[in-house]
């Protein structure tokens, strides 16, 4: 998990995870003893920090939230806001996904600027307001990989604001990372020597009974 999260610190977008641990094992009599357990793993759903580009297809969002976008799977959600028209003028993603509006893919006018209100208006400079930006989140959304996330179920509209001109980049923190792999690690090694010396001790004592 945490290599995961360290070789997504530069994804657009990109939410990092979190282990969740649980407590197992508790009952009556010897065995009946409480050890901790992963459950499952849970993302951090706080903001990313804003890198702004100037570029007016360039979208970033602050809050709960995602981009809408048609991908060959279906309709899926994503925080990644990197976009850019395609021959068609339809705004596309790095990987070919449209991104969509209240109306479907969101297309613009041949020539056109346009500009995005942080309520997601998206609007031409010579055509006026083109659709609104389809903005939306989920109960347990389910990560795809990358900043791209599959509702698993009916997605609801959701209100984040809009920041036209800016990419927010992962929220996993390298330096943090790193020292979290190191410590990770570490424990790895101390289990390891902890098993060795059981089983050294185990030997010897079976040594012993067998003198």
């Amino acid at each position: 998990m945490l290599s995961h999260n360290v070789s997504n610190t530069n994804t657009d977008g990109f939410k990092e995870f979190r282990m969740v641990i649980e407590e197992a094992g508790r009952g009556d009599g010897a065995l009946g003893r409480p050890y901790a357990t992963p459950r499952s793993e849970a993302p951090n759903m706080n903001d990313g920090p804003l890198e702004y580009t100037d570029d007016p297809y360039h979208l970033a969002l602050q809050g709960d939230g995602f981009f809408a976008v048609e991908t060959p799977a279906g309709m899926k959600m994503s925080r990644a806001g990197r976009f850019s028209p395609d021959s068609e003028g339809f705004l596309i993603d790095p990987q070919g996904n449209k991104l969509l509006g209240q109306s479907g893919p969101i297309q613009v006018p041949e020539g056109e600027t346009i500009s995005v209100a942080a309520s997601g208006e998206v609007s031409g400079n010579l055509s006026g307001e083109i659709d609104r930006l389809r903005l939306v989140r989920a109960d347990k959304p389910k990560s795809m990989g990358g900043a791209l996330w599959d509702p698993e179920g009916d997605m609801k509209e959701a209100t984040p604001e809009v920041i036209q001109g800016a990419i927010e980049g992962s929220n996993a923190d390298p330096m943090r990372l790193m020292v979290e792999l190191i410590e990770a690690y570490r424990h790895f090694e101390a289990q390891q020597k902890v098993m060795h010396s059981s089983d050294d001790m185990d030997s010897r004592l079976n040594r012993s009974g067998g003198s």
